[in-house]
């Protein structure tokens, strides 16, 4: 954490000395004892939402190496896996409702262009594995899904906070330049199919 947190943290949290019991004249001061200890508090709140969001605010412009072990089935999966293919790569969680809408979108997109060689790469974050593994159940995926516990993938690829994230990647591992797609490489929410049509196009060159 930055400094000037730490400073600003300490400095909300000092409580002046109260010399007189409750129900003496000290005790008429209590509102500003009861403000600083409010600020302190929101400080903490705003400090550690800033300490654990993603930093990442231009974005990174190649995938960065990863090797996380597949929510369903055993093994890893890693960017050796994807090396020389498309991907589109999907953030989310079972508790997440925009990721319910578009789930079955994705996987009718991975069931047709599987055979031209695109990934749709899910990776699973801030979830409940159970919840997770029912989730694609009920959603009958079949593409990989990934579980990125520690975040560090997230952290390393979002451009801003919220699920669903969906990103887009050619077979270099660079992510679609922002000029070559309105929307750029990134879509935050729900992706509806004419959004993920215009990117995988992007992605092979042609489509069906």
């Amino acid at each position: 954490m930055d400094p000037d947190w730490i400073s600003l943290i300490c400095m909300a949290s000092e409580s002046p000395h109260l010399e007189d019991p409750p129900g003496g004249e000290g005790y008429k001061d209590r509102g500003p004892w009861i403000l600083r200890i409010v600020v302190g508090v929101a400080v903490l709140i705003v400090g550690a939402f800033l300490l654990l969001r993603p930093d990442n605010d231009e974005g990174a412009t190649t995938l960065p190496d990863f090797d996380l072990p597949l929510l369903v089935g055993e093994g890893n999966f890693s960017t050796a896996d994807l090396q020389g293919k498309p991907v589109v790569i999907n953030f989310w969680a079972s508790w997440c409702g925009p990721c319910r809408e578009e789930t079955p979108l994705l996987q009718e997109t991975w069931e047709r262009y599987e055979g031209q060689g695109l990934v749709i790469l899910g990776v699973n974050v801030q979830d409940v594995p159970d919840s997770a593994r029912d989730f694609m159940d009920e959603f009958d995926v079949t593409y990989p899904v990934v579980v990125d516990e520690g975040q560090k993938l997230f952290k390393d690829v979002a451009q801003a906070d919220g699920l669903p994230q969906t990103f887009f990647v050619d077979e270099t591992g660079a992510f679609l330049d922002r000029g070559d797609v309105e929307g750029g490489s990134l879509v935050l929410g729900s992706i509806d199919e004419d959004e993920l049509e215009t990117q995988i196009r992007a992605l092979l060159q042609d489509g069906p």
